[in-house]
């Protein structure tokens, strides 16, 4: 039926994990992009089968002496079941159940979208995530990357049993699936488990999902939140390698350098010899095809933000200049290589490493080949590879600051900056025109003709987003053209 299935085998341990990762996430919600029904569903998973109630599942799997538990990321679904060996049988047809052939009704629906609301309600409450997800929207403008895991709520309200039960139907087939297994049974009786269990489900074509290519970056583009809090923190955004591409690992060890731990040189030079922040960090996360460098900072509620945001490429900037030395790549290459191995010092972590890569990185030989480019890779690697990435003008700033640390004039929100007087009429003809304070209308253009005009000014200084339509184009950049001095007395009809 397609399912990849994976073992590995530990004699004598006496222990088991049955897991199994399916290829979807929030990036691939396809028409529901943005829902959070990647989540939502596994939400439902855990209601009960056709066979088992949710009650029933829960107390066999406890019965056997085993643990359950599931997560949803930006491009997987992952559940599991820790098991004593003699759980083994137990943990497969509960996994098994779950996946392929949950009971998906209204009435549990609706009460898990109850719930889900709270939850959602609660992350507007995390200030942290908060400013995380709107320096996601803003950094990305094409790509699902950008929406919360958890969804939106507007979206996620949207969604109905019909739906989830469209979505599972068309993701959680076999072949979108991959079942590793890891403990002390012999590989024959792992196998033929596998058969019995998952073999009950027939193929099923994959419901496909549009891939969406991000535009690079070609200006500087921030975000600056106000809320009831008592520090500063902030964000600084660069696109980076894939998890899977090549590059990605001197990409990581670069921002070691810079930013794992008090001995790096971002907390050396803004924390110990500036006094600009309390904690400041580097890394990089994503998916597959996306990759983003995350620079984050915490201070002081009246922490000079601008400061810390010159003070962060400057820092880049010199290691770029200098490049990596040998005592700096041979100290971040050590924390690689214990991170690699911390990560499989148990069956459970083990053998999702094997599954993450053959899920994700359609590749079960993807540890491996880290471990030799970690061998091969040398101190100008690294620098060489930021440079790709790291470019003055490809950064997106995001800020978190207490309202009493802000004057009203300087609270910004994201987007454009929209004068404060100003029209937008639609003509007869479909036209759209932009008339500021004084009302008058001195020349006209196409909006074709204005982008191209405007080019130089707009995308390599500012990254303007000119939005989805007409008036909110011809708002934006108006208001760009302001901002820079051009028309500030005259009304422009973009046609």
């Amino acid at each position: 039926n397609g399912l990849e299935v994976l073992y590995s085998h530990r004699p004598g341990i006496g222990l088991c994990t049955v897991q199994a990762w399916v290829r979807t996430g929030s990036v691939h919600e396809g028409r529901w992009e943005g829902s959070g029904i990647s989540h939502y569903l596994e939400h439902m998973v855990f209601k009960g089968t056709g066979r088992f109630s949710n009650r029933e599942l829960t107390e066999a799997v406890h019965r056997s002496g085993g643990y359950a538990n599931a997560y949803t990321t930006f491009d997987r679904t992952v559940y599991h079941v820790d098991a004593p060996q003699e759980g083994f049988e137990t943990a497969m047809e509960a996994v098994s159940d779950m996946v392929f052939d949950p009971l998906i009704t209204d009435a549990d629906a609706k009460m898990e979208r109850e719930v889900i609301l709270r939850e959602i309600a609660m992350c507007d409450d995390e200030h942290d995530s908060v400013l995380a997800e709107t320096v996601l929207g803003e950094t990305l403008r094409a790509h699902p990357l950008r929406h919360p895991v958890i969804g939106h709520r507007e979206l996620f309200v949207r969604v109905r049993p019909d739906d989830l039960r469209a979505y599972h139907a068309g993701r959680y087939v076999p072949s979108n699936v991959v079942l590793a297994l890891g403990g002390s049974m012999e590989p024959a009786e792992a196998f033929a488990a596998a058969e019995r269990w998952f073999g009950r489900f027939e193929r099923r074509p994959v419901l496909a999902v549009e891939s969406v290519a991000e535009l690079p970056q070609a200006g500087v583009r921030r975000v600056d939140l106000v809320r009831d809090v008592s520090t500063a923190k902030g964000v600084a955004c660069w696109a980076a390698p894939g998890l899977f591409a090549e590059g990605r690992l001197a990409m990581d060890l670069f921002l070691g350098v810079l930013g794992s731990g008090n001995s790096s040189l971002l907390w050396d030079e803004l924390r110990e010899r500036r006094k600009l922040v309390h904690s400041i960090d580097a890394s990089a996360f994503g998916i597959r095809e996306h990759g983003l460098a995350w620079f984050g900072w915490a201070g002081e509620a009246g922490a000079d933000a601008s400061a810390v945001e010159a003070a962060i490429p400057e820092v880049v900037d010199r290691l770029l200049q200098r490049g990596v030395t040998p005592a700096e790549f041979a100290k971040v290459r050590r924390q690689a290589a214990v991170s690699m191995v911390n990560g499989q010092k148990n069956i459970h972590g083990l053998v999702g490493r094997a599954a993450y890569a053959a899920c994700v990185g359609h590749d079960i030989h993807w540890p491996r080949r880290g471990v030799e480019e970690l061998a091969r890779l040398a101190p100008e690697d690294l620098a060489r590879e930021a440079r790709r990435w790291l470019r003055p003008e490809a950064v997106t700033y995001g800020t978190l600051r207490g309202r009493a640390a802000v004057a009203p004039a300087v609270v910004a929100r994201p987007g454009a900056v929209v004068p404060e007087r100003f029209e937008v009429l639609t003509l007869d003809n479909g036209a759209t025109k932009v008339r500021n304070s004084d009302l008058k209308s001195k020349g006209s253009m196409t909006l074709t003709a204005a982008l191209a005009w405007s080019r130089n000014i707009i995308f390599s200084k500012v990254g303007l987003s000119l939005g989805s339509n007409a008036r909110e184009a011809a708002a934006r950049l108006y208001a760009t053209w302001l901002r820079f001095g051009f028309g500030g007395k005259t009304g422009i009809d973009v046609v």
